[in-house]
């Protein structure tokens, strides 16, 4: 992994280091979505959230999918929404980050989908 990719995988890294179980590995959050077509996206974390973007940040538009780390118990939650703003939907909740991650990618390509329509 390169650039924000790498930057997001250091950071999940980092918070799983400070985490100690209480919430599940950030770092599979990464992992996870990068073998998706998130892939050709820009991560960034927000709080616990793996949020993307067209083009790195502070550039490009966000994408209003994200994937969260929650604690008791550990598990991956997926948003449909734009992570900055009110209200986002739940659209999953799993203890796996592969599962998350395919659905936010779905997701994802639903909304790519919609802005490509668009004109945007």
């Amino acid at each position: 992994m390169t650039g924000s990719w790498a930057e997001a995988l250091e950071r999940a890294r980092e918070s799983d280091a400070y985490a100690e179980g209480r919430w599940p590995s950030c770092e599979g959050a990464v992992h996870a979505a990068y073998a998706t077509a998130f892939a050709r996206f820009h991560p960034f974390w927000s709080m616990l959230r793996l949020c993307f973007s067209t083009e790195p940040i502070p550039g490009g538009e966000i994408v209003p999918v994200s994937i969260g780390c929650v604690g008791g118990p550990p598990q991956y939650l997926t948003w449909w929404g734009h992570p900055y703003e009110w209200p986002a939907e739940k659209a999953l909740l799993t203890e796996s980050a592969t599962e998350a991650a395919e659905v936010a990618a779905l997701l994802a390509a639903v909304w790519a989908d919609q802005r490509e329509a668009s004109g945007s």
